[in-house]
């Protein structure tokens, strides 16, 4: 009887996920290049997962891990783990005029965590910037500010990715 239960709960989200149109291998990878406010630039590898495909309200996942370089010389800065939501996507496009391909307009907003095995703290980012093609997408001036985990009051950084790229394969 147990293995019947959990053959039909497996079964059933599996026709959820076809059904709703999900494609469970959308992954990419990128690079961005951010300043935050303690005068260090940082150079950050990222990993993102997309595996839905709404116009409204489209979920994502997102790992990071950071190299900062600033007045200390180049140091290992932060590893983010950061779950956020495309608000829609739109084919009138205000940056239209950055693209050779025309793409959808597709602003979001995100929160997660990050750390640098000493502290932990909560992170947050506003990208309304942010075009998207059929392979990549394209995000420019993202703003994000970090908060004590602690203290959730009590902001400990802000910043700007200034170019973000990731390719979706």
């Amino acid at each position: 009887m147990k293995r019947i239960v959990v053959f039909s709960a497996v079964l059933i989200l599996c026709f959820s996920l076809f059904a709703s149109g999900a494609r469970i291998f959308r992954f990419g990878a990128g690079i961005g290049v951010d300043g935050n406010s303690g005068a260090r630039t940082e150079v950050k590898l990222n990993a993102i997962s997309r595996p839905f495909s709404f116009n409204v309200a489209n979920p994502f996942v997102r790992a990071e891990y950071g190299i900062g370089f600033g007045r200390g010389g180049f140091t290992f800065t932060k590893l983010s783990a950061v779950a956020g939501v495309e608000l829609f996507r739109s084919m009138k496009n205000p940056l239209a005029f950055t693209m050779s391909n025309k793409g959808p307009w597709s602003p979001a907003i995100s929160a997660g965590i990050t750390t640098d095995f000493n502290d932990t703290d909560v992170y947050t980012e506003l990208s309304l910037f942010r075009v998207l093609d059929k392979d990549f997408i394209y995000e420019w001036f993202t703003v994000f500010a970090v908060f004590d985990r602690l203290e959730i009051s009590s902001m400990k950084t802000w910043g700007v990715c200034f170019i973000r790229l990731t390719s979706m394969f």
